[in-house]
């Protein structure tokens, strides 16, 4: 063996005896660190081919793998025990050895000093050898001290070497371990294993179904947690799909009374006026126009995402198009009406009235028609119409291109 071979060349090169006691337990320690990792690979292949055997479809081929890799494993577990033995062994030979050699040279003083003595009086030979025996009695039980404590060491050493072991073994890994030594223990007393297989099985489906049980209850908590924001998200849409319609809802009677008050006092008969109900007629085409292009976007857009997630459109989406399509069909019927009102010059309805004043149209104003502002924009329009001198010509900056008005309608009455 190459650990001989190196003890003796230590021997040969004239290294002292505690010299080469200690190169001993240090190739020892080697020895046994090598064995200890060979041992723990072989464990690992065997734990997975034997798992791999277990399955319902594996091969006779896979069954031998298993039962070689686990006859490889004990016997490089069984190499790696009687390595550790030998390394015991060798520290309590090499701690006798010291010992001993302390008792050589302490018995070699003694000898002396009895050679001494032996010329002193009788009664000096034996107080010195009533001293010498206590001497040896107390070395005796100090070495008797020193090795428990030192196979103490050992014991504890391997103790907690065990339990971290196991401390980083996963309930499966300690099932296996456990299996593997119970069933060595019966193969060694050629006791049947047929017992502890069928526990080991249901011990590991055991383990199995808690592990699935374990992720499937963290799953429904994500989707918990999912779900719970996700409402909250749809309780804040819809309060503020609340406010919105209530304030257009809002501004639009505003409208429809401004309209009526300008029909019962006699204003829609002048051409201010009636250039005026026709402006505010646009208005309320303008904004019925853009909450219906509002609402038919946000429509396209939510099915759209719905569809992409689901892999196409369902009965409900298809309904839901349906309706896009009909707000589609509002807008281009108010854009209609809206140029009616401006080729013939009569009220688009909705309580403005009809007439004008020679094609001539007065510009739409320039409304928030849904603003933090408390104040009437259009009544005091409307003030500041009344107040002063009304206009009987028409220029240049009067007159609005049809798509210019048609852009000015959407952009000025968009809410949201």
């Amino acid at each position: 063996m190459a650990r001989d071979a190196q003890l003796g060349m230590a021997k040969a090169s004239g290294k002292s005896a505690a010299e080469v006691r200690k190169l001993a337990v240090e190739l020892a320690n080697q020895e046994v660190q090598q064995k200890l990792t060979n041992a723990q690979t072989l464990r690992a292949i065997a734990i997975e081919a034997i798992r791999v055997a277990g399955l319902e479809d594996a091969t006779d081929a896979e069954k031998e793998t298993a039962k070689r890799a686990l006859k490889e494993f004990n016997e490089a577990n069984d190499s790696l025990k009687t390595s550790v033995l030998n390394r015991r062994k060798l520290l309590i030979e090499n701690k006798i050895a010291e010992t001993q050699e302390q008792t050589d040279a302490s018995k070699k003083a003694n000898d002396e000093a009895k050679a001494k003595r032996d010329e002193a009086t009788k009664k000096e030979l034996e107080a010195i050898k009533k001293a010498n025996d206590d001497k040896l009695a107390e070395e005796k039980r100090l070495k008797e001290e020193r090795r428990k404590l030192f196979l103490d060491a050992i014991k504890a050493a391997d103790d907690l070497e065990k339990s971290l072991k196991e401390s980083v073994e996963t309930p499966a890994e300690k099932e296996n371990r456990e299996y593997l030594e119970k069933k060595k223990i019966l193969e060694d007393n050629y006791r049947s294993t047929e017992l502890l297989d069928k526990q080991h099985k249901e011990k590991l489906q055991e383990i199995s179904n808690e592990s699935f049980a374990a992720d499937a209850e963290a799953a429904m908590e994500r989707d918990a947690k999912k779900k719970e924001e996700e409402d909250k998200k749809a309780a804040e849409d819809v309060d503020r799909e609340q406010k919105r319609t209530a304030a257009i809802q809002s501004f639009k009677e505003n409208l429809n009374n401004i309209i009526s008050g300008i029909e019962a006092s006699g204003i829609a008969k002048s051409k201010a006026g009636q250039a005026l109900s026709k402006t505010l007629a646009l208005t309320q085409i303008g904004i019925d126009t853009a909450v219906a292009i509002g609402n038919a976007s946000k429509l396209a857009t939510a099915e759209g995402a719905k569809a992409a997630a689901v892999g196409g459109p369902g009965a409900g989406t298809i309904a839901r198009i349906v309706s896009y399509a009909s707000s589609y069909a509002q807008v281009l019927t108010n854009f209609m009406r809206a140029k009616t009102m401006l080729s013939s010059g009569g009220s688009g309805g909705g309580g403005g009235a009809a007439g004008g004043g020679g094609g001539a149209e007065a510009a739409a104003p320039s409304f928030n028609v849904v603003g933090p502002s408390g104040a009437n924009q259009i009544a005091e329009s409307i003030g500041a119409r009344e107040s002063q001198p009304l206009k009987a010509f028409v220029v240049g900056g009067d007159v609005t291109t049809q798509q210019g008005l048609n852009r000015g309608i959407v952009q000025n009455a968009t809410l949201g």
